[in-house]
């Protein structure tokens, strides 16, 4: 589509399934409405019917265009389980290798098809570690056969975003293997044993046994040169239960373990722990939490209180997380960390909860020798959101009611006590008996039994002395609506503080820049107005490293480990064309800083900003802002169409 299309499909997006007619589409366009047919026949015909059209205009068709969109993620997912069965394709041929006829005839796609395939294939391989040759038509990979294990299992994480989809996609390619029996085998003797174990890391373990016994039935088994050093490390308790679950899979299977293989699935169960260590006293963790681990965490969660204002003051957060270190702890030292499936869902829906865990995770690497990677960090959001859920009702705002009603027989005081009992702590309620009196009170919403009442002030409520269903639903409406209001209010608030047309650069070349070239340019401007010391770029690589701010929709949002700008902003930078920052597409930079004092507000506005700019589309429409005034209003727009699509 060209650009005046996509601006009419825009249009048609933001009026939620409202008919248009097509002299207001043809104004908004600049155009004639025969061109505006032209345009919708154009767009139906690139997306299906995405357009309806009547007698009384144009609307979207919502069902149509999300169709087409399953339809994109569908030809994707075929790409990407493409490349997964030709991966699997050559493990099952790891000696001699596979003709790329025989190849294309297995999988019913082109010779040209299997090659270009082939090439995004090796774009994705670990080049220090696996290599894919083709040689007279043979198609080969080269690597140690633990390296093929590894890229298999990150390439099952891979294969889906939500577990269903995952476990198919395994179940596919490693065919007789059933994850639920796995898991059940591997859960059993797990509870044998009183050891906890957590949805996440059943799953990976699973999954490296599913590897494991495929490989071994195809054949291919550990060497000498695939073991671990620190075979010799584990405990006995680890070797046992491996040993357990290896003869019972054995049964099933009809496979033979070799001990090489038994000592590698072994290494799976380090940090494991018994699940009396959750229910009994703090004086049973001290026994399992190394003293040096423990200490650490509470010296770290003190300054991590200062800096966020967070009280992590609460002992059975402490403990649980002190235990999840030192597994941490001993699977840092073994290299095996547990993937967690919902890693993107976390850094994208919790920003705020998963900075403050990086943070966390990167004291307590300076203070001891512990090593985590992104999926390791979010584990550390999850307690700490479960700590956060805890407190989440203490600065819950509430909708300030005034309910002005006569006290006859009581009625006043019913009513408040069924709005109350059916709203709960959604609403605080003052009762007055005279409207000459409201202008005494500060209030959100006015419900009234006086018909003049409800009709001299804009927005009140009018209630019957004896509540109905009816009433309580219409109370509840506008409170929702209140909620909303002044949620939209305090955003467009921030929004106007913390974003400036000095800190805004538009569509810039990035050709032979990388992305620390533009984070540094970004920081200067920053520099410039007084927001950041110079310092702050080195604080913005140490959070990079930590874990990347790229995002798959588009978009980098760089920003510093602490919260020690001078003051708060947002930098905007747009490129012209796209740079890959850690594997990620970028078009758009948003580099975040945050002053200590000011992080309670700013974190409500960047919340709800990481939300909009994890769409795409949303990255899209803003990157393509002509200038300022135009990028500030199309953010406004999101924030007010978010607002209403959440839920209260």
């Amino acid at each position: 589509m060209n650009e005046k299309q996509k601006e009419l499909l825009n249009l048609l997006r933001r009026k939620h399934g409202e008919w248009i007619n097509a002299n207001e589409l043809a104004d908004f366009l600049n155009c004639s409405t025969r061109t505006i047919r032209n345009y919708v026949s154009k767009i139906n015909n690139e997306l299906s019917n995405a357009i309806e059209s009547s007698n009384i205009g144009y609307r979207l068709n919502k069902e149509a265009l999300k169709s087409n969109r399953q339809n994109s993620d569908d030809s994707e997912f075929k790409l990407n389980n493409r490349k997964s069965r030709i991966f699997l394709e050559m493990l099952k041929y790891s000696s001699d290798g596979i003709d790329l006829f025989d190849l294309s005839e297995k999988l019913f796609i082109s010779e040209s098809t299997l090659k270009n395939d082939i090439q995004e294939l090796k774009q994705s391989l670990p080049a220090q570690t696996l290599e894919i040759t083709i040689k007279n038509n043979i198609v080969k990979l080269k690597g140690s056969e633990r390296s093929r294990r590894k890229y298999m299992v990150e390439l099952l994480y891979d294969e889906g975003n939500i577990y269903d989809e995952l476990k198919s996609s395994i179940e596919k390619m490693i065919e007789e293997i059933s994850l639920d029996e796995l898991r059940n085998i591997i859960r059993t003797a797990l509870s044998d044993h009183n050891i906890f174990i957590n949805q996440y890391s059943l799953n990976s373990i699973a999954f490296h046994f599913a590897v494991s016994i495929e490989r071994i039935r195809q054949g291919y088994i550990l060497s000498e040169n695939d073991q671990d050093l620190y075979k010799n490390n584990l405990s006995q308790q680890e070797y046992i239960l491996t040993n357990e679950i290896t003869e019972e899979l054995s049964k099933i299977y009809n496979i033979h373990f070799p001990e090489l293989e038994i000592y590698q699935l072994a290494l799976q169960f380090v940090g494991l722990y018994d699940k009396s260590l959750v229910e009994d006293n703090t004086e049973k963790i001290e026994t399992y939490v190394d003293s040096t681990i423990l200490s650490t965490l509470k010296d770290v969660l003190r300054k991590a209180e200062k800096v966020y204002f967070i009280d992590f003051e609460d002992a059975d957060f402490i403990n649980k997380l002190a235990i999840h270190l030192q597994g941490l702890f001993y699977r840092s030292k073994y290299q095996k960390f547990v993937r967690n499936s919902s890693l993107l869902d976390i850094k994208i829906s919790y920003p705020i909860i998963y900075d403050v865990s990086v943070y966390i995770s990167s004291l307590i690497q300076e203070k001891i020798d512990v090593r985590f990677n992104e999926d390791e960090i979010s584990f550390i959001a999850l307690h700490i959101g479960s700590l956060l859920e805890k407190q989440r009702d203490i600065d819950k705002h509430e909708i300030r009611i005034l309910l002005v009603a006569d006290d006859y027989h009581g009625i006043r005081e019913q009513l408040t006590n069924k709005i109350i009992k059916r709203l709960g702590d959604a609403v605080g309620i003052q009762s007055i008996p005279n409207h000459n009196d409201i202008g005494l009170y500060m209030f959100d919403l006015l419900v009234t039994t006086d018909r003049k009442v409800a009709s001299a002030y804009e927005g009140s409520v009018f209630i019957k002395p004896f509540l109905t269903d009816r009433d309580i639903i219409k109370i509840e409406r506008r409170v929702e609506a209140t909620r909303k209001l002044h949620q939209k209010i305090a955003i467009n608030n921030f929004i106007k503080r913390f974003f400036n047309e000095a800190l805004y650069l538009n569509q810039i070349d990035p050709s032979g820049l990388v992305e620390g070239d533009i984070v540094k340019r970004m920081n200067q401007m920053m520099v410039e107005q007084g927001y950041v010391n110079d310092s702050f770029y080195y604080s913005i690589q140490k959070r990079e490293q930590m874990s990347p701010t790229s995002f798959p929709s588009g978009i980098a949002v760089p920003h510093s480990i602490e919260l020690d700008a001078i003051k708060s902003g947002i930098a905007i930078v747009t490129l012209q064309e796209p740079i890959v920052w850690s594997g990620h597409e970028v078009k758009m930079v948003a580099l975040v800083a945050i002053n200590n004092k000011e992080s309670k507000t700013f974190n409500r506005l960047f919340e709800l900003f990481i939300e909009i700019v994890s769409e795409s589309y949303n990255v899209e429409q803003l990157r393509k802002s002509e200038n300022f005034d135009e990028f500030i209003n199309k953010l406004k727009m999101m924030v007010n169409e978010l607002i209403d699509s959440n839920a209260s």
